[in-house]
C-alpha cells in the first residue's frame, strides 16, 4: 500500500501545482482585460467630453457644398497610388 501511495503522490502534487498556476494565470488575465476595458472606457469618455460638437457643413451658393455637382464628399478624395507603375 505504501508503494502505491508513494507512486501516486508525486503526480498528484504536480497536478495540484499545475492547477494552482493555471488558475492564477487565468485570473490575472481576466483582471488585466477588465482593467484595460475600464481604461479604454475612461479614455473614450474623456475624448467624448472634450470633442467639439459637429460643425455645420460649408455649402456653396447652389447648396451643393460649393464644389460643383454633388458637392464635397466621397468623389473629392484622392485615389491611392497605383502599384503597377502606371
Amino acid at each position: 500500500m505504501n508503494d502505491v501511495l508513494a507512486a501516486v503522490l508525486p503526480p498528484l502534487g504536480v497536478l495540484l501545482l499545475f492547477v494552482v498556476v493555471i488558475r492564477a494565470l487565468v485570473g490575472a488575465d481576466r483582471r488585466e482585460r477588465a482593467a484595460r476595458e475600464r481604461i479604454r472606457d475612461e479614455i473614450a469618455a474623456e475624448q467624448a467630453s472634450t470633442r467639439p460638437g459637429p460643425a455645420a457643413p460649408a455649402t456653396g451658393a447652389d447648396g451643393t457644398g460649393g464644389t460643383g455637382p454633388g458637392g464635397a464628399g466621397a468623389d473629392d478624395e484622392a485615389a491611392p497610388p497605383r502599384s503597377d507603375g502606371a
